[in-house]
């Protein structure tokens, strides 16, 4: 047996792991004073100790060794000037989140670690990996003056340390509303990026309409928007860059006071003003060229995004399970993070059940989630997403919460009070029953009606459909319900 021993949790926590503790009772080094009380002489044999305040340490190969976090901690690189071809040098510091003083927060795409070529950040407790892009990001960054104080989750999180990155996952909604600025770096600057974004910048992608048109104003004005369908092309490119598609950028972007969109050292646009010149041009009905159509479909993540950001800017709420569907078309490197990187939002996000855990299984974490969506109520709303072919293999009635083809629902239609509903809104009865592997779910339901004939019916994709087809369908669906009427009339009569 190990006893393990856990002390100032919330003030200077540490850990302390007591093998054989019986023996060491009988050994006259561990002492019981009263029941489950009990004191260590300092001959005690401990098997593993961490302390919080703990300096950093370095390992074999000069990486650093991160101190433990307090429970209201985070981490800041205090990122050194530096000119462009100086080696990435700073300090990381720990802060309260509570007070935590200015600082800028970095939202990017990871990217893969490169075999052939390391990047890294210098601290006084030795390196710390980082991937190209955000090495890109922080050299674009430092400046020639003073310190710069940012948070990125690759350097500030220890990765090795699967129960921290739990606990701080918690803390990012506080992380990115707090910060001064967040910097969203989409990559380095390609051809086309800087017309298109000065162009958004200007903050007019339609030409005016005046009242009366002289000849040289509706050839200046038909100019004009020449050039911005030209320049449309260069929005597209901007729209593909994956930063639009992570799974992390939702929280980090729609809790965020300012956004700065940056490419390359020199290319930046304000997040607001990006999405207002957006949703301009979208309103361009003049345009039916194909670069426009496109532009409307890589529009859809920013889109997103941006109308979440705005609902909660003025207070509306979101369930956890709402967001999924919203945000499902994002990647993550990691599946269930897929349903980590949603619970800052949420208003529902803190519970029990959804905290972020990265020991347990994919199956664990879901079932878990499914849990908690059946304990607030959520019992239709999971079977009607659920079915074969949009499940797990493990469940068949949790759907795939973690796929970026999220199941289209009966729920999607418009009606005229909002909400949909086939029958009452309250929760049915049901009751779970696991056994070793299995996990399933007992529902009460009623049989309605019974169904005597399944046809299909062709709905066009466009407006016109094949006339003599659809008469057919159309009349042996009447000769179905009238062939009803007449027995159910036959059955009053008798």
């Amino acid at each position: 047996m190990i006893l393990a021993f856990v002390a100032n949790i919330d003030a200077e926590p540490s850990v302390a792991l007591f093998p054989n503790p019986w023996q060491q009772h009988l050994d006259g080094v561990l002492t019981l004073q009263q029941r489950y009380h009990g004191r260590f002489s300092e001959n005690a044999s401990v098997l593993y100790a961490i302390t919080a305040d703990a300096p950093h340490d370095v390992d074999r190969t000069g990486t650093l060794r991160y101190r433990a976090l307090k429970p209201d901690e985070i981490r800041v690189l205090e990122l050194s000037p530096g000119k462009w071809d100086d080696p990435i040098a700073g300090e990381i510091t720990h802060v309260s989140i509570n007070n935590p003083g200015e600082y800028r927060a970095i939202s990017y795409v990871w990217g893969s670690l490169l075999p052939d070529k390391k990047f890294h950040v210098d601290t006084p407790g030795g390196k710390i990996e980082i991937t190209a892009s955000l090495e890109a990001a922080l050299r674009v960054l430092r400046g020639k003056g003073g310190i710069l104080r940012l948070w990125a989750d690759a350097v500030c999180i220890n990765q090795q340390d699967l129960l921290e990155k739990g606990l701080q996952i918690r803390k990012m909604s506080d992380i990115f509303s707090k910060a001064e600025r967040v910097v969203a770096w989409l990559g380095e600057e390609e051809k086309g990026d800087r017309a298109a974004l000065k162009l958004m910048e200007q903050g007019s992608l339609l030409p005016p309409t005046p009242a009366r048109l002289s000849v040289r104003s509706f050839l200046s004005r038909e100019k004009d928007h020449s050039s911005i369908l030209a320049e449309t092309g260069g929005i597209n490119e901007i729209l593909k860059r994956p930063w639009f598609d992570r799974a992390w950028i939702a929280q980090e972007l729609v809790l965020s006071s300012s956004v700065i969109l940056m490419c390359g050292p020199q290319l930046e646009i304000k997040w607001d003003k990006f999405f207002k010149a957006l949703v301009t041009r979208a309103h361009d009905h003049r345009d039916q060229s194909q670069r426009f159509k496109e532009m409307l479909r890589l529009a859809s993540p920013a889109y997103a995004l941006g109308t979440t950001r705005q609902s909660m800017q003025q207070n509306a709420k979101y369930s956890l399970l709402e967001l999924l569907e919203l945000f499902s078309h994002t990647k993550a490197t990691i599946e269930v993070d897929k349903l980590f990187a949603l619970l800052g939002l949420a208003y529902d996000g803190k519970d029990q059940a959804f905290a972020p855990d990265y020991d347990s299984t994919l199956e664990d974490v879901v079932r878990s989630y499914a849990k908690g969506f059946l304990d607030r109520g959520h019992v239709l709303d999971l079977l009607y997403r659920s079915g074969e072919g949009k499940s797990y293999s493990f469940n068949s009635w949790i759907p795939r919460l973690t796929s970026r083809n999220f199941p289209r629902t009966i729920s999607e239609w418009d009606s005229n009070d909002g909400l949909f509903a086939a029958g009452r809104l309250a929760s049915p009865d049901f009751a779970t029953q696991e056994n070793g592997t299995t996990f399933n779910l007992k529902i009460k339901g009623y049989i309605v009606d019974t169904i005597q004939e399944t046809d299909t019916i062709t709905v066009a994709s466009e407006a016109v459909s094949q006339f003599f087809q659809v008469m057919t369908q159309l009349r042996k669906f009447l000769a179905m319900v009238y062939s009803e009427s007449d027995r159910r009339f036959t059955e009053n009569l008798v």
